[in-house]
């Protein structure tokens, strides 16, 4: 995306006038590709040109006969891309599929299932919106660092004065080691559990957690 962005930027520079009857543009984000890097760079673009920025992201695969119906992929996807969202000065960004397409091309999970029921990435981004919801734009999520583990990941990020840290797990099997999460991160005093919603304090959090969490680090 970033070699697309530089050709769009000199395209813009050598249509000036055609540039300023665009009000934006219209960008995909394949689930294969760094979400937050892709939308950092998409964010920069659109300031850069002051254009509003409508972002896609696809959770179909590339090639039409092979299914996406990793669950856990598809939330941390879905996490990840919500919080970015809530970092875009002027845009939005669309999940894509709102329902399962269980049948014909690019089979793959949406946020719902065919019967109406919330899929976990329906749930992550259900508990996060209430987090990332602000009154104005200076309240902007600044994206920072991601952190790889084998079987966990974390991710950075930061609203007005306050700091959190996701972590998401790779699969289903996937334990946290709280021990871990506690040394690394002091000063954290409770979490949001994202699939049941429940916020636990630090002191009454269970070993045996294996869905996403957001700790709130001040």
């Amino acid at each position: 995306l970033a070699s697309e962005i530089d050709q769009l930027q000199l395209f813009t520079t050598a249509n000036r006038q055609l540039e300023e009857s665009v009000d934006g543009y219209s960008f995909k984000i394949s689930l294969q590709e760094d979400i937050w890097g892709q939308i950092s760079a998409i964010e920069k673009f659109s300031q850069n040109n002051q254009k509003f920025a409508c972002i896609h992201l696809s959770n179909a695969k590339d090639n039409a006969a092979e299914a996406q119906f990793d669950e856990e992929f598809l939330a941390n996807s879905a996490a990840l891309a919500c919080i970015g969202a809530f970092s875009l000065s002027r845009g939005c960004l669309f999940l894509d599929d709102l329902m399962d397409v269980d049948r014909a091309h690019f089979p793959r999970h949406g946020l719902i299932d065919r019967r109406g029921n919330f899929r976990k990435a329906a749930q992550y981004v259900r508990r996060l919106l209430p987090t990332l919801a602000r009154k104005n734009n200076s309240e902007k999520v600044i994206l920072s660092n991601i952190s790889n583990g084998q079987n966990w990941f974390s991710s950075d990020f930061s609203q007005a004065k306050n700091c959190y840290r996701l972590i998401l797990c790779r699969s289903r099997d996937a334990t946290l080691d709280w021990s871990k999460v506690n040394s690394e991160n002091p000063s954290f005093k409770s979490c949001t559990d994202l699939l049941s919603g429940k916020y636990i304090r630090k002191n009454d959090i269970s070993s045996k957690v294996t869905n996403g969490v957001l700790l709130h680090l001040n």
